[in-house]
C-alpha cells in the first residue's frame, strides 16, 4: 500500500544569488533553488465577477490597468467587453457549459470556440474562468483544457528562447513560472521573472505565475503579498495570466492552507479576476478535503491535483487512503469543484527517477476524458545525473532554438511531453 503522497520541494540552496541577483537581466543565470521534484494541488471554482475583501491596497501596489505591452493575442480589453455569455456562477450545478453534456466524458482534444482558426490559444478562449467543475473560455463558455510545461527552478531556462522553443516547437499551450523565496529574496529576480511572462504573453500563450515557501509547509502570507503585488500591477488584467498562490504544502493540513488562501486572495481580488489555483494539502494531493470546505469567500478559484509516475489514478490518494485517485477526483468533479493539474512528472521520484510512460499514459487518458488541464516538468537539464527523467534535457551545451527542439538532446521524459503536446496541436483550433 502506498502511505507517503508525492514529495513536495525542499529548502532550495542555489550556488550564487549575490551573482543572480547582480546580473538579473541576463538570459543565462546559474543556481537551482530546488532540490525536489515539486508537488502541489489546486482548484478551480468560477465566475467572472470578483469579491473584493476589506484588505485594500494603495494604488502603487495594485494596477489600474495592465501595464504589460507584449501581448500576442487574446488582449485583455477583448475579454472585459466579451459578450455575457461570459459571466459565469460557482455553484450552479445545473448551469451547462456549452460544449457537450459537463456529465460525460471529454474527448482529448479542448473543444474549439469556432470554426475559423485562431491565432493561438489565448487568441481563441480569451480569460479563463470557472463554471461549476470546469474551467471555461470567457468568450463562449465552453469547457477549455490547456496543457503546457513547467520551470523548475534550474535558473539558466529562465530566458526568451527556452519560452519562444516551449511555444512555438513543443506547441505548449501554457508555460507555468515557479518563484520562490531565499534567505529573503525572490528568486528567481523579479526581471528574470517579468522577461519570461512577457515573452509568453508575446507568443499568444497562458502563463502561471506559481509561488512556493522558502521551505516546504511553510505558507507566509507576507512573503506571497510582497510578491503578488508587483505582479497582480502589471499582469492582473491580461487574459494570459493564471496565479498559483501556493506550491508545496507537504507539512500543512488543509484549514491552514485554505486560511492563506482567504488572505492571499483577498489581496489579489484588490486588482484581479484572473483565474486563481489553489494548493492542497498532502504535496497537493489532497484534493478530497476541500469537498466539504471549500472557499466560498471567492469566486474563479480552482484546486491543485499533482503526481508524479510512482502512482496511478487506480492506487490509493490522502488524505485516508481509502479510495483511489480516480474516485477522489470524481466525487470532486461530482461536487462542482474543478481541478487544475499544475503539474505532473513522467518519471518516478523515489529511488531511481526512471521514466515511465505505461503510468503516465494512464494518468493523461483520465485527465483528458474529464476534461481536465495539465501540465509536465520539468524545464531543465539533469545537471550531471544521466538517471534524472525529471529534468526533459540532458547536460545542456547551448540554449538555442535548434538544441531546444532537438530530440537527440532530450530526455525520456522530454521526449515523451514533446510528442505529446505535438500530437494535440495537430487537433487545436489554431
Amino acid at each position: 500500500m502506498l502511505v507517503l503522497a508525492l514529495l513536495s520541494c525542499s529548502e532550495f540552496k542555489p550556488e550564487d544569488w549575490s551573482n543572480v541577483l547582480g546580473e538579473a537581466g541576463s538570459s543565462s543565470v546559474g543556481g537551482d533553488f530546488s532540490s525536489e521534484a515539486e508537488i502541489s494541488s489546486s482548484s478551480v471554482f468560477s465566475s467572472s465577477s470578483f469579491t473584493q475583501s476589506g484588505q485594500d491596497l494603495s494604488s502603487s501596489n495594485m494596477p489600474e490597468e495592465s501595464s504589460s505591452s507584449a501581448n500576442g493575442s487574446g488582449s485583455s480589453s477583448s475579454a472585459e467587453n466579451a459578450s455575457s455569455s461570459s459571466s459565469v456562477t460557482d455553484n450552479s450545478s445545473s448551469s451547462a457549459v456549452t460544449s457537450s453534456s459537463s456529465s460525460s466524458a471529454r474527448s482529448s482534444s479542448s473543444v474549439p470556440v469556432s470554426s475559423s482558426a485562431c491565432a493561438g490559444p489565448v487568441d481563441c478562449y480569451g480569460k479563463l474562468k470557472t463554471n461549476g467543475k470546469n474551467i471555461v473560455s470567457s468568450k463562449t463558455n465552453q469547457l477549455v483544457q490547456i496543457r503546457g510545461v513547467s520551470l523548475s527552478g534550474v535558473l539558466d531556462f529562465y530566458n526568451k528562447t527556452v519560452v519562444q522553443a516551449m511555444a512555438e516547437d513543443w506547441k505548449a499551450e501554457v508555460i507555468r513560472v515557479t518563484t520562490h523565496t531565499y534567505n529573503n529574496n525572490i528568486v528567481p529576480p523579479e526581471p528574470i521573472v517579468t522577461q519570461v511572462i512577457d515573452e509568453a504573453i508575446s507568443r499568444g500563450i497562458y502563463v502561471i505565475i506559481t509561488w512556493a515557501p522558502e521551505k516546504t509547509g511553510d505558507i507566509n502570507v507576507d512573503a506571497a503579498k510582497t510578491f503578488f503585488a508587483p505582479m497582480v500591477k502589471k499582469y492582473g488584467r491580461e487574459d494570459h495570466v493564471i496565479f498559483e498562490i501556493l506550491d508545496g504544502s507537504l507539512n500543512n493540513n488543509w484549514m491552514n492552507i485554505k486560511n492563506y488562501a482567504n488572505e492571499v486572495i483577498s489581496y489579489i481580488r484588490a486588482g484581479s479576476d484572473n483565474l486563481i489555483l489553489v494548493g492542497t494539502s498532502h504535496s497537493n494531493q489532497g484534493v478530497y478535503e476541500v469537498i466539504n470546505n471549500k472557499i466560498t469567500a471567492y469566486e474563479n478559484v480552482a484546486y491543485v491535483l499533482q503526481f508524479t509516475a510512482d502512482v496511478t489514478p487506480d492506487m490509493i490518494a490522502p488524505p485516508d487512503w481509502s479510495r483511489p485517485f480516480r474516485v477522489v477526483i470524481e466525487q470532486v468533479l461530482q461536487n462542482n469543484i474543478p481541478i487544475f493539474v499544475s503539474e505532473y512528472i513522467t518519471a518516478t521520484i523515489m529511488g531511481t527517477k526512471v521514466h515511465n510512460a505505461t503510468n503516465t499514459d494512464k494518468w493523461l487518458e483520465y485527465l483528458d476524458s474529464k476534461g481536465i488541464s495539465h501540465i509536465a516538468g520539468h524545464i531543465k537539464d539533469q545537471r550531471g545525473s544521466s538517471t534524472d527523467n525529471t529534468a526533459f534535457f540532458g547536460n545542456i551545451a547551448s540554449l538555442t532554438l535548434d538544441y531546444l527542439k532537438n530530440s537527440d538532446n532530450m530526455t525520456e521524459s522530454g521526449k515523451y511531453v514533446f510528442n505529446k503536446l505535438n500530437e494535440q496541436a495537430n487537433k487545436a483550433p489554431w
